[in-house]
């Protein structure tokens, strides 16, 4: 039977991170293990964590970096399962994800699933992340948009080793999850389930994304990264050159905003 990881990059939020836990802890299917991936939290986290006395529960501490993609790619090298599942510390999974999720990737021979999200602010109202059916996400259309909520992935290890995990570089904060989706997508789509297994808490005051960089900056960062990878693994030229086009735009796009404000 296929096994299941869970990595939960974590700083400081031990509230909504016992929350996080306790929804893995009530999955139908059960997974291997939860590896909370702390980056130097100073609130009660660690002893929080300690005070469920689960075995499956383990506490990893990765120091303070700064950047969730070091606590993830840490997860990621002392998990064990099959799959690696992903959930940030203030979202929660409904209780069938990991149970649908496999049993799309046996049927659809998929090494890759994500789903919507129940989308809850912090007003309380409520909505679907994406409105949408049951997809396939092809490389070129995870290059328009983001297509992918962090918390609802899970890839098979075969496939993330191919990847070279979370890029960490500091430019990327708050970009790195896109741009794996990316490297992931050029090598095997990704299914999409419509149904919302999730729910995503948006709380923009809080969010690292609440200071980002322009929309083109974002897109010249990831696509930059992403073109370095595809060469130094030889991803196919086709689609090297499709990412090295998305680039140039970028560029181009982000130049001609500065100008405009420059003499506006």
């Amino acid at each position: 039977m296929d096994t299941v990881s869970v990595i939960i990059p974590n700083y400081n939020r031990s509230g909504t991170l016992i929350r996080a836990v306790k929804s893995v802890l009530a999955q139908h299917l059960p997974v291997l293990e939860i590896l909370v991936c702390d980056d130097g939290s100073t609130d009660d986290s660690h002893e929080q964590i300690k005070a469920l006395s689960n075995p499956l529960v383990r506490w990893i501490d990765c120091g303070r970096n700064g950047r969730p993609a070091i606590p993830r790619n840490t997860g990621i090298k002392h998990s064990k399962g099959d799959w690696l599942a992903f959930l940030d510390n203030d979202d929660e999974w409904l209780p069938e994800k990991i149970e649908e999720q496999l049993r799309v990737a046996t049927e659809k021979k998929s090494f890759a699933i994500c789903t919507n999200a129940m989308r809850i602010r912090t007003d309380g109202m409520k909505d679907l992340f994406f409105q949408t059916k049951d997809a396939v996400l092809s490389f070129d259309s995870m290059i328009s948009t983001n297509g992918v909520i962090c918390s609802s992935m899970i890839i098979h290890r075969s496939l993330l080793e191919k990847t070279i995990g979370f890029p960490e570089a500091r430019q990327l904060r708050a970009l790195e999850d896109y741009a794996l989706w990316l490297r992931i997508s050029c090598l095997h789509s990704i299914q999409l389930l419509a149904r919302p297994l999730v729910n995503y808490y948006d709380d923009t005051e809080n969010s690292i994304r609440k200071d980002d960089l322009s929309h083109w900056k974002q897109r010249e960062l990831v696509f930059a990264d992403l073109f370095k990878w595809m060469k130094s693994i030889g991803i196919n030229k086709d689609l090297q050159i499709k990412a090295k086009q998305e680039l140039h735009q970028a560029r181009i796009s982000r130049l001609k905003t500065t100008v405009k404000k420059i003499f506006r």
